[in-house]
Parts: C-alpha cells; sequence; structure tokens
C-alpha cells in the first residue's frame, strides 16, 4: 500500500520535513560519513557512496510499499539540509511505527530534532 506525501508539506516557521528524493543523496551521503553518527545509530563504517544510494532507495521504496516514510529535515526559510527523520518501520496491523532521526553536524545544539 502507497503512503502519500503530505500535502501541503510539513513545516512549522522555522522547518519544512520533505519526503526523501534523490535530490537529497549528496546530503545523506554526508550524515552517513559523520563519526557521531556512526557512535549513535545502526549506521556502520565505512559508509560510501553505495550504501547512501541503499540508504535512500530504502526510504524511497517505503513510500511505494508503506513500509517506511522517510525525511530530509530543511530550513524552512533557505532550504538548508538540516538532518534526516523517518518512521523507519511501519507496522500497519499493530498501527505502531519506529521513529529515527539525525541532525546534520552543522545544525546540532539548535533545537533542530524537538521540533
Amino acid at each position: 500500500m502507497n503512503l502519500v506525501h503530505p500535502t501541503p508539506p510539513l513545516e512549522d516557521d522555522l522547518v519544512r520535513l520533505d519526503p526523501l528524493s534523490h535530490a537529497f543523496l549528496e546530503q545523506m551521503h554526508g550524515l552517513g560519513n559523520d563519526r557521531d553518527v556512526f557512535l549513535h545509530t545502526y549506521v556502520e563504517e565505512p559508509f560510501d557512496a553505495d550504501d547512501a544510494i541503499v540508504w535512500l532507495a530504502r526510504y524511497i521504496q517505503g513510500w511505494q510499499d508503506g513500509s517506511c516514510a522517510g525525511f530530509a529535515v530543511v530550513d524552512a526559510a533557505s532550504d538548508a539540509f538540516l538532518g534526516f527523520c523517518a518512521l523507519v518501520n511501519i507496522d500497519r496491523e499493530g498501527l505502531e511505527a519506529e521513529i529515527g532521526y539525525i541532525t546534520a553536524a552543522a545544525a546540532r545544539s539548535r533545537g533542530i530534532a524537538t521540533r
């Protein structure tokens, strides 16, 4: 079952959640190479461009098959990439989902994840 991208996009006065697409490949690759991400998530080191493609493809496919939904967190005014958040595993029968997020290094300590 397909998931529908939110219309209008989910946003407040500071951040917007854009459904993940290939447009965010470079930024996702950067997240995957952040030392703190290795320490505090399931992302494994080394993380190369192919790993970023697979990671991104998982969330793009997830929108289509209903298994997960990934978003790029962007600055609402400048469109700068601030991080990533996702419904990592969606259990439709159980009506629950696991939520995960990673804030980009340059956006940390600004309250982005708590928006």
